[in-house]
């Protein structure tokens, strides 16, 4: 008889293991990395990543807003510096590698390509090796990230990262 109820105990034990959550965490969505930005609020951890700021409104059926994201993450994929893009001025933007989008948080409704640029735009030039006077320049790299921003609006905008560390793909003669 002990022995039965013991085991009672422990398959309920094991039942209720999915419906415990540590404390801040947002309910998984079918992609770990992709979340309701109705719901997040900081503290809570997405991609491995902790939400420091959710600014976020509803506009009919999506959110319009700021998520702003605590924590290092290693991206693959492409970069492209451009001196005088016609839309942003300078910039230096990285394209995520599609093996790679799980490392990133993505609100559930943001259907965007997965790009972002560097806040820390000086810095990531010498990272990348750019030299200064260049129009543009482009390649392959790994990269770790903090501070990673989601912006989302009607208007032309684009999420953000601090580089950290740039690992290039160099070109074989």
């Amino acid at each position: 008889m002990a022995m039965k109820r013991m085991l009672t105990i422990v398959l309920l034990a094991l039942l209720m293991i999915p419906a415990c959550r540590p404390a801040g965490s947002v309910p998984p969505t079918a992609d770990a990395n992709r979340f309701d930005a109705g719901k997040v609020k900081p503290g809570d951890r997405i991609a491995g990543m902790e939400v420091t700021l959710a600014d976020v409104t509803r506009v009919d059926i999506e959110y319009l807003g700021t998520v702003r994201f605590r924590g290092s993450a290693l991206v693959k994929g492409a970069y492209h510096y451009r001196r005088s893009d016609e839309t942003h001025g300078e910039i230096l933007a990285f394209y995520v590698d599609e093996d790679s989008l799980d490392r990133i948080p993505v609100m559930s409704h943001d259907n965007r390509d997965p790009w972002f640029a560097f806040t820390n735009l000086e810095a990531a030039r010498t990272m990348f090796g750019i030299p200064d006077g260049a129009d543009e320049a482009s390649g392959k790299a790994a990269v770790v990230i903090d501070d990673y921003a989601i912006h989302y609006d009607y208007k032309e905008v684009f999420n953000t990262a601090r580089l950290v560390e740039a690992y290039v793909k160099m070109e074989q003669p």
